[in-house]
């Protein structure tokens, strides 16, 4: 099958893309805290959570948006409304009654393990994962800060995603992870809006995955991408995770987290597939922003690219058929 062509990467393109996000399931960023208020990241909007629901960081009555820190009060800095708890509209001044129909609607939320997934439109479920996760201590994991990185790229959002979901390149672009991995026995699998990649390692250490898990044994990485923007990648010492910002239709943010399994011994974090992750980010960032420029040059020429290698670019296939399928109306 070809290629779809660099119209994917067209700046007109982007903005639609940006737009169908809100119908599928993204990953909230967001600094914990106890107050009742919450602001959280969700690709390039902003959200706010409370009591484990999500709602428009943005005010009712003219889109000003709301908080900027965590606050144990929801007041709007333009015009004073203030909003109580489940976003109802408490107080509007100059009004001469609080009107109906102006309270912050809920989004709908998905919980996972420690994290937190938004999807502001649509009634698309969020994605069947059990078969991948039952079993992993997920609920345990420990989220150490030091190990915050936002990486940017000068390279549309797809680019970024449509590498991290081959392992044709590894070989030529990581060494470490050549010599982790045993790519003879690498292997993905496509579920419904989730692609799956299992790196098997040539020694230790593994992900503690449960016995009968379908990845198999002597896992060294368990990579698992949630359209469209969300990577959880599983290792012997936790989990790291990549939140995609699309920030415009040539550059893109990675907010890399690293969340560790307590009790883990230092040797463990940096050995194996999961030991060298910045030095891996840079080496993906540094081709995908050399595809970027090729692409650049394509758009001009032919608007094509080639086929997918059977096997190893079934992931980048299938998220090209998620982007491209018709998009609900809201």
């Amino acid at each position: 099958m070809q290629h779809p062509g660099t119209r994917l990467y067209a700046p007109e393109a982007f903005f639609e893309q940006r737009r169908a996000f809100g119908a599928d399931w993204q990953l909230a960023r967001y600094t914990p805290s106890e107050a009742l208020w919450t602001p959280a990241e969700v690709g390039m909007d902003r959200v706010l959570l409370s009591e484990g629901r999500a709602y428009p960081n943005v005010c009712t009555h003219r889109a000003a948006t709301l908080l900027d820190a965590p606050s144990s009060t929801l007041r709007c800095p333009y015009h004073g409304r203030q909003f109580g708890p489940g976003g109802l509209l408490r107080v509007a001044p100059g009004c001469p009654a609080v009107p109906n129909g102006e309270d912050l609607e809920p989004l709908a939320t998905h919980p996972l393990g420690p994290w937190t997934f938004v999807r502001s439109s649509g009634h698309r479920p969020f994605p069947q994962l059990s078969r991948w996760l039952d079993g992993i201590p997920l609920q345990t994991l420990r989220r150490d800060p030091t190990g915050d990185r936002v990486y940017t790229i000068k390279a549309h959002w797809a680019l970024w995603v449509e590498n991290y979901l081959e392992g044709l390149h590894v070989p030529f672009v990581h060494p470490g992870l050549r010599s982790a991995l045993d790519l003879s026995a690498y292997r993905s699998e496509i579920d419904d809006r989730v692609v799956v990649q299992i790196g098997v390692a040539r020694q230790a250490p593994y992900v503690p995955l449960p016995s009968g898990h379908p990845a198999g044994a002597q896992v060294g990485g368990l990579y698992l991408y949630i359209y469209p923007c969300t990577a959880l990648n599983i290792y012997a010492w936790g989990v790291s995770v990549n939140a995609i910002e699309p920030v415009s239709a040539t550059e893109t943010r990675i907010h890399y987290q690293r969340w560790v399994w307590p009790g883990t011994p230092p040797e463990v974090q940096t050995a194996g597939a999961g030991g060298a992750l910045e030095d891996v980010e840079l080496e993906d960032d540094a081709i995908v922003e050399r595809v970027a420029r090729g692409v650049e040059q394509a758009a001009a020429h032919t608007g094509r690219l080639g086929s997918y290698v059977p096997g190893w670019e079934d992931g980048a296939q299938a998220f090209h058929q998620w982007m491209t399928e018709p998009k609900p109306t809201r």
